[in-house]
């Protein structure tokens, strides 16, 4: 883990762009010079991800889109990366934006090739779907959202749709839509939550729910990622027999399935890489320990893809994952029951908590309160979890060719899905929901002794016997592509 760390480091220290970056990133090569060979390759490791950081942002620069000036007006081109979603602003007005590619930018004399980021504005957009290609009339307008990768807001003076999704993209839409209207004489809750649940689709998801769910923390059930993807593929390995190859093939097929219809989201591409390379490590008999699995996964997809090492999705994926691995199973071996339905809460509360706590210095960067509830409300939804899961999943598949199937499957997971909105609405609303920590860089800063303390612990417990440091074999799969 300390090589992909040095590398994810690198990566984000070649995305700023400054000269500090460089000279930070240069430092280990004087540290370690005379020192072993693990130095050095921790110096390695640091030095290839500010290259590919550095190449990934003089890319961004070197943009037509990111040249333009604050309040240029142009023809753009672009792809609709998601649905557009209602929002409502501070100050009480509605609007619709959605994240876009911006493919070509016609300033009248010329058009310019691009492949820059940003978000489209305007309430024309809301008739559109995901992967709809448009051609907006608008103005670029920098200072909000403009952090990199996005280049700004482009505000949509006017949209004509020039060309819908096709192929693949225009399956994935029917896909949607289809489990849309199969869960549309569901309740509210019903209707957000088993698409979001299955898909990752939080179009039609309540505000006052969502609010609430992200004030208790359990808006990552809505994000699929290594938890949906594990228990998908539980259920896969029990009802569908085979060898080492068989199971091996179906989940990487079902991983590339999952990622080609939820899309390109940081927490998907950790998982099913993840998954990917579990995969072949039991085909090819070479399960190794989950810890290394995330690290190459971390290494590879900083590399490839260097803008995902400042997605917040992915490092509370990450972060999560690696506290199950490192600190969950300790605590549910410490402390273990022998009554089933007990050990389940048990095992439960032992995985939120070791998620939370590696995940939480992340989460107080833009949230300088505590989740007090967030605990509670995970285990109180983890029994429904995976059956709104599996059954948003085979609702999805069925939708388009057995649509009574569909909704029946939609109508008997309904319930858990309005139990989730319940828990969440009701721990939103106890006294000290949200319990005030500190603000700016303060704030993770103050979460980390927390941390230390829980690692000296495990470490502590092991020198007197209490369990080791290693984790068993067979959870590696299955424990490596879960996380959030």
């Amino acid at each position: 883990m300390p090589i992909a760390a040095a590398t994810w480091l690198g990566v984000v220290l070649g995305l700023t762009g400054l000269v500090w970056g460089a000279v930070i990133a240069a430092l280990p090569c004087l540290v370690y010079t005379k020192m072993r060979l693990t130095g050095g390759v921790w110096c390695l490791a640091l030095l290839l991800g500010f290259g590919a950081g550095t190449l990934a942002m003089q890319g961004y620069e070197r943009d037509a889109a990111a040249k333009m000036y604050d309040g240029q007006t142009a023809v753009f081109s672009v792809i609709l990366k998601e649905d557009p979603q209602r929002r409502v602003s501070s100050w009480g007005s509605v609007q619709w934006d959605a994240r876009i590619e911006i493919v070509e930018v016609d300033s009248g004399n010329v058009v310019h090739l691009s492949m820059a980021e940003a978000v489209i504005s305007g309430d024309t957009i809301k008739a559109f779907h995901r992967y709809d290609r448009l051609r907006v009339y608008g103005a670029l307008k920098k200072g909000f959202r403009d952090t990199p990768p996005l280049i700004g807001v482009v505000k949509a003076k006017g949209v004509r749709h020039y060309e819908p999704a096709r192929g693949w993209q225009a399956i994935v839409g029917q896909i949607r839509q289809n489990l849309h209207q199969r869960t549309a004489k569901l309740s509210s809750a019903a209707q957000g939550l088993i698409p979001g649940m299955a898909l990752g689709d939080e179009s039609n998801l309540q505000s006052e729910v969502k609010d609430a769910m992200k004030t208790v923390s359990l808006i990552h059930i809505t994000a699929v990622s290594g938890a949906h993807l594990a228990i998908a593929l539980g259920v896969l390995g029990a009802v569908i027999p085979g060898g080492r190859i068989t199971r091996a093939t179906i989940a990487a097929v079902f991983a590339l399935l999952l990622l080609g219809v939820v899309g390109p989201e940081p927490s998907v591409i950790r998982a099913v890489a993840t998954c990917w390379v579990s995969s072949w490590g039991l085909a090819g008999r070479r399960r190794g320990q989950p810890q290394t699995t995330l690290s190459i996964v971390v290494l590879l997809c900083v590399l490839i893809h260097p803008w995902i090492a400042v997605e917040i999705g992915f490092a509370l994926s990450v972060l999560a994952t690696w506290g199950l691995l490192f600190t969950g199973r300790e605590l549910m071996e410490c402390w273990r029951v022998k009554n089933r339905i007990f050990r389940f809460f048990i095992e439960a509360a032992a995985l939120t908590l070791s998620a939370q706590l590696w995940a939480m210095p992340v989460l107080l960067t833009f949230n300088d309160a505590l989740p007090l509830w967030g605990p509670l409300a995970n285990i109180l939804v983890a029994p429904v979890i995976p059956v709104v899961t599996i059954g948003g999943m085979l609702a999805a598949a069925c939708g388009m060719w057995a649509p009574q199937c569909a909704e029946v499957l939609c109508a008997l997971v309904a319930p858990c899905a309005d139990w989730i909105a319940f828990v969440a609405t009701t721990c939103a609303q106890l006294p000290a929901a949200q319990v005030p920590w500190f603000s700016g860089w303060l704030a993770p800063l103050a979460w980390i002794p927390l941390i230390v303390l829980v690692v000296v612990w495990q470490s502590l417990r092991r020198r007197i016997g209490g369990t080791r440091g290693g984790y068993h074999s067979h959870s590696g799969q299955r424990s490596s592509a879960g996380g959030s």
